[in-house]
């Protein structure tokens, strides 16, 4: 049993390095973003919304490198752990102490998505609007210039316009090679998941009830992992898609 256990164990870690080595891409997959999606923006007439854009990434960026990579992935470990310990015992000794594991990790997994969309909804309220302001004050501006001022209100605006359909064409991109980025690792842990599985359904009427619970553990582990992966990944989309819509205004 003790080597059975520590091969699922040694399996379930590789399946986890996979999972924090995507979160560790897809922060610098962001930060290689940043830099040239703020640009557009700006052009775009957006100055304030990427300063917002900038500060709110920051904050889930630090937020994956920190609370998912070093609290909720370890997490996910210390539940596999105690579940394949538990197993190993003639009586359920760790089953409640796993079972807290895994609510204090669904807890955090909730509270930073929706912290993550509540300041989405919040920075979409007022920097958009404090832009859309600031627009048509310059626009109106340029339009009172004696002789050509019509002429420049409309370069303004095609300026402006061009702006933003370059900054949201950079956004759908960014979106799409976001998923791109997360699809192959979701799909491996994904696979093995559905490994972990169906071996405990074939093990359990054939073999010690001790292994198939095994099993099924690291399948549950394998399912916090792809909850992990698909929090991520959503953190980060709704946060560029929210950015993209709320910046759209025509002036």
């Amino acid at each position: 049993y003790l080597v059975l256990m520590l091969f699922v164990l040694k399996s379930f870690s590789v399946t986890s390095e996979i999972v924090s080595h995507l979160l560790q891409n897809v922060t610098g997959f962001m930060k290689m973003l940043l830099p040239s999606y703020l640009a557009v923006m700006v052009f775009a007439g957006n100055a304030m919304s990427a300063m917002s854009f900038y500060e709110l990434t920051f904050f889930i960026l630090y937020g994956i490198e920190v609370l998912i990579i070093y609290v909720l992935l370890p997490l996910i470990n210390l539940y596999v752990l105690f579940y394949l310990t538990n197993c190993m015992m003639k009586e359920e000794v760790f089953s409640k102490t796993a079972e807290l594991v895994r609510d204090i990790f669904s807890w955090g997994a909730k509270l930073v998505l929706t912290i993550v969309v509540g300041l989405n909804v919040v920075q979409g309220m007022i920097a958009p609007a404090v832009d859309y302001a600031s627009r048509t004050t310059l626009t109106k501006s340029l339009s009172l210039i004696p002789g050509i001022g019509g002429a420049a209100a409309a370069i303004g605006d095609i300026f402006i316009g061009s702006g933003m359909v370059i900054k949201n064409s950079v956004g759908v991109a960014a979106m799409f090679l976001l998923i791109f980025l997360s699809l192959i690792p979701f799909c491996k842990v994904l696979i093995i998941t559905l490994l972990y599985k169906c071996m405990a359904a074939f093990l359990e009427p054939i073999a010690d009830k001790r292994i198939a619970g095994a099993m099924s553990g690291a399948a549950h582990g394998g399912e916090m992992l792809m909850r992990v992966i698909t929090t991520t990944v959503f953190m980060v989309f709704i946060t560029v898609a929210m950015m993209c819509a709320t910046t759209s205004f025509v002036v």
